[in-house]
């Protein structure tokens, strides 16, 4: 089957095609700079669900009103038409699709796109993006055509689910069974509701290999995306990690973007915090808090096995490598574990660090429930400080030169990092290296 019948295909699925009246409306009449206020909120006023959602964002925290917004009209004062807009697209479309009839698990795959449309509008505000709204739309459906493919070709795409789960990549499995991927369908798709070329742009490169060519500076809002499709930390398909090409993309990325790393450290803390109450004004379905904790330690679980399998199959070679060369091995072991370990483990601390925090926040807010003995409360207090040790043991893994190795037990040896991590310690507990 070719793409350009699978097109064809969806294409005949008219219920993919049709956006509600009242988001069509609101999309054209806010794309007019002659409209009023007054004509934008007598159109979402038509729309009950809209209405409610646009308040209830007005109303949230996050705007800090003194007083209560009771009118749409008022609502679209505090928020901005921009921002209206979003909010419009971003209900109509999750409604839309969570109507398909898909194998997908949707929490999960809502879990990603809202982390990714959350970074995205983060870093559009960072580097000063004409519009951060625009950014987190973008990022919000940049994986529609996971569920539009899923639902129009199940039956290939089990197949697809099947080989992703053995760890093969979810593009070149998709190219490989149907001729296409789910970006194509999707940017082929936001064609055909009329979205802004921009967001069609975002959804058709956020795939896109960087590692060979700078991106682009002028299509910034696709390498806003491209870049938080890759800082996101969980995926509703499963990440290969492809070592180099992977790491590349993202150095060229946060260059082309110019984003420090304190930078991208605030912006993922940020993103954490925001998380659960942008899911809760949309009302979209992502879990909660404690769920997403337990995700978050079933990826550094997914980690540490992976390692595990690794010090394995080196540890089936060890006997036939003369004593004097270990040293030097574990030095170069060392360099190659540091570059592709990182990039799972700076994740899933990020990940299991900030899901801590919002089990935290929930439990101030009285979300969560703790005993008398504050269990939960003591149990995030070790999470965070695991969280702190193997952030620790990457950041002297990546500074120190050369490597002694000392007995582990009778038949293995490890990395000696006592002396190195000693130092690390008491440079942070010195006063005066903190000024």
């Amino acid at each position: 089957m070719t793409e350009s019948q699978i097109f064809s295909r969806i294409e005949r699925e008219h219920r993919l095609f049709t956006l509600p009246e009242v988001l069509a409306q609101v999309i054209r009449i806010t794309e007019d700079p002659g409209s009023s206020v007054r004509e934008i909120a007598t159109i979402i006023s038509r729309d009950v669900t809209l209405t409610s959602k646009i308040l209830k964002m007005a109303n949230s925290s996050f705007y800090g009103r003194p007083n209560q917004v009771q009118s749409v009209n008022d609502a679209i004062g505090v928020l901005g038409t921009r921002t209206v807009k979003s909010i419009a697209l971003s209900v109509s479309v999750y409604d839309i699709c969570n109507r398909l009839e898909t194998q997908v698990d949707l929490k999960d795959f809502w879990l990603h796109s809202l982390e990714v449309a959350i970074i995205s509008e983060l870093i559009a505000k960072a580097v000063r993006y004409k519009s951060a709204e625009e950014a987190f739309v973008s990022g919000l459906l940049h994986d529609i055509g996971i569920l539009i493919l899923d639902s129009a070709f199940q039956k290939e795409y089990e197949s697809i689910w099947q080989r992703c789960i053995k760890g093969e990549d979810l593009i070149s499995t998709e190219e490989s069974e149907l001729d296409t991927n789910h970006a194509q369908i999707g940017a082929f798709v936001a064609a055909r509701w009329n979205l802004p070329l921009n967001y069609q742009a975002c959804i058709r490169d956020h795939h896109r290999a960087f590692d060979m060519v700078e991106p682009n500076p002028d299509a910034r809002l696709v390498n806003i995306v491209a870049l938080a499709s890759r800082l996101g930390k969980f995926s509703a398909h499963g990440h290969v990690f492809t070592g180099k090409r992977d790491v590349e993309n993202k150095i060229a990325l946060i260059r082309s973007l110019g984003l420090s790393s304190e930078v991208l450290t605030e912006i993922e803390q940020e993103a954490v915090t925001n998380f659960m109450e942008t899911a809760s004004f949309l009302e979209i379905e992502v879990g909660t808090p404690l769920e997403l904790a337990q995700k978050a330690n079933g990826l550094m679980n997914d980690m540490f096995g992976q390692l595990e399998l690794l010090y394995r199959q080196l540890s089936e070679h060890h006997e036939r490598i003369p004593d004097g060369k270990i040293d030097t091995i574990a030095t170069d072991v060392m360099y190659t574990v540091v570059a592709t370990f990182s990039h799972y483990f700076n994740n899933a601390s990020a990940t299991i660090l900030g899901r801590s925090q919002l089990i935290e926040l929930a439990l101030k807010k009285g979300e969560v429930s703790d005993s008398s003995s504050e269990i939960l409360r003591r149990s995030i207090e070790v999470i965070q400080s695991g969280v702190e040790s193997i952030s620790n043991v990457l950041s002297v893994m990546r500074s120190v030169e050369s490597f002694q190795t000392v007995q582990y037990h009778e038949s293995a040896k490890i990395i000696d990092l006592k002396e190195q991590m000693d130092q690390l310690a008491a440079k942070r507990l010195d006063p005066v290296s903190k000024i």
